[in-house]
C-alpha cells in the first residue's frame, strides 16, 4: 500500500513552493486497510499514524475528501490447518469475522455514500 500512494501522491506533488499540488481537478477518496492484526496491534505497529499521514498529503494533493476504514483481525484463510499458522486462534478469527463482517460491509457502504456526496 505504501508504494501504491507513494506513486499515487508524489507523482502530482509540486516542488516549485507555490503550492502543493500540480493537479488542478479533486478526487475522493475512500480505502480500507484489510488487515490480520487487531485493533491494538494495528496501533502499536503505528499503522493509524500512516493512515492520518496518507489522508492528510491526499487531501493536499489531489484537493478532495478521503476517508479510511480499517478492518481489523481478519481471517487469512478457510481452513487454518492447511497452513503453518499454529500461532493463530482459528476460533477467534471466525468469531471476529461472524461478529464483524456485516457491520463492516455497512460502514464501507456508509464511506461510499459520503464520498459520492462531496
Amino acid at each position: 500500500m505504501q508504494a501504491f500512494m507513494g506513486r499515487l501522491l508524489f507523482m502530482n506533488g509540486s516542488y516549485n513552493g507555490q503550492g502543493f499540488s500540480n493537479y488542478k481537478g479533486n478526487i475522493n477518496v475512500g480505502y480500507i486497510c484489510n488487515m490480520n492484526a487487531s485493533e491494538e496491534m494495528m496501533s502499536q505497529f503505528g499503522y493509524d499514524s500512516l493512515f492520518k499521514w496518507h489522508n492528510m498529503f491526499g487531501q493536499l494533493i489531489l484537493n478532495g475528501k478521503w476517508e479510511y476504514m480499517t478492518v481489523n483481525d481478519t481471517c487469512q484463510f478457510d481452513d487454518y490447518s492447511k497452513y503453518d499458522a499454529d500461532g493463530i486462534d482459528e476460533q477467534h478469527k471466525k468469531e471476529v469475522r461472524d461478529k464483524q463482517f456485516s457491520i463492516d460491509c455497512h460502514n464501507a457502504f456508509e464511506m461510499g455514500k459520503r464520498l459520492a456526496k462531496y
